[in-house]
């Protein structure tokens, strides 16, 4: 699976989100939790213009979004991360690409102080 989904990444880096779609769903179909999976097929489908789509499977990818101790891996992002700060990419990145689609959480204001804190 890690060549399968490492392929389906450099597909979605080259572009090719709906190539990238097709084999991450294929993934999906045998590892239904993995949030490495989920992120990348919810970032391909924003690509193709299906915010709502998305935005379900990337809520999928973050079960335990509240605790701290649960820490996730991206390939596509170094680090590890909470489930809480990806849900945070998460917004900022929906609202670079859809400002107007309404992403079920709201963290314009946090999202307004980060912006305020970077002018600095």
């Amino acid at each position: 699976m890690d060549n399968q989904l490492q392929n389906a990444i450099k597909l979605a880096q080259a572009g090719k989100f709906s190539e990238a779609k097709s084999l991450l769903e294929e993934l999906l179909k045998d590892s239904p939790d993995n949030s490495e999976i989920l992120y990348n097929l919810g970032m391909c489908y924003t690509e193709l213009g299906n915010p709502d789509r998305a935005i379900e499977t990337l809520k999928k990818g973050l079960n335990d979004v509240n605790n701290p101790d649960t820490k996730y891996t991206l390939n596509t992002m170094k680090g590890e991360f909470t489930g809480l700060q990806l849900v945070c990419y998460m917004f900022v990145g929906f609202k670079s690409f859809a400002p107007e689609q309404d992403v079920g959480m709201d963290f314009s204001e946090e999202y307004r102080m980060a912006q305020e804190f970077y002018k600095e």
